[in-house]
């Protein structure tokens, strides 16, 4: 069961939260493995991030409801769109936020370029791949780890890093590994850390058990600190 809450005066927008939720459930369920729980929850809050996500909840900025708001120049139901689909490995698949952010935010990135293609088409996801070529591009596609602890991060560079660069490094991952064995790979990291705390170095050596292949040279360029 889905279910988007949010003022009425906001309905045409809480309709829109919903329909993407459940294309991005549907999607998910497809490509990682089923969804835990009965019940998902999608809620217009007052709040500085744009969506924090719970096990079975998430919060999503009220200000993106407001179809007259625009965020950098982008239209708040664009916005609002990425931000609902995009969904971390919380909670069924945990990791260290504070040592290893990328594992958990560039992999919702980089998932929610799967679902723009997946509903919307490659075009439309190439656009959304844009945005993270954008994100690094604040930092001048400076060469920064990905995999560095949150703290380690200025404000500006955590975004255009963790957020930009993390997700483009998965991308050149799949396309090192081969779409279905990257495919196969995310299936098998889903069910091999279901309901436990995932590691760089497991993620790493999971990806060249699929492959069959030595990844090192790519995770030195891109995550290893």
């Amino acid at each position: 069961t889905v279910r988007s809450y949010a003022p009425a005066s906001r309905g045409p927008s809480s309709t829109s939260v919903l329909r993407v939720a459940a294309e991005a459930l549907r999607v998910f369920n497809r490509r990682f493995g089923r969804y835990p729980y009965t019940e998902l929850d999608l809620v217009s809050t007052p709040m500085q991030a744009l969506g924090v996500e719970h096990p079975g909840i998430v919060a999503i900025s009220r200000g993106l409801y407001d179809p007259q708001v625009k965020l950098s120049g982008i239209p708040s139901a664009v916005v609002l769109e990425a931000t609902v689909a995009h969904q971390w490995f919380y909670n069924l698949v945990g990791n260290d936020q504070v040592a290893e952010p990328w594992l958990d935010e560039a992999l919702a990135q980089y998932a929610t370029g799967l679902y723009y293609l997946d509903v919307h088409g490659p075009q439309d996801a190439a656009g959304y791949r844009r945005s993270w070529w954008e994100r690094w591009d604040g930092v001048e596609r400076t060469e920064v780890p990905i995999g560095l602890p949150a703290g380690e991060y200025s404000a500006r560079d955590y975004s255009a890093i963790v957020y930009g660069r993390g997700p483009i490094f998965l991308s050149a991952l799949a396309e090192s590994m081969g779409d279905p064995a990257m495919n196969a790979f995310l299936q098998a990291y889903v069910a091999a850390n279901r309901w436990s705390i995932a590691e760089a170095a497991s993620f790493q050596q999971l990806a060249e058990q699929t492959c069959v292949c030595d990844l090192t040279p790519l995770f030195d360029t891109w995550v290893a600190p």
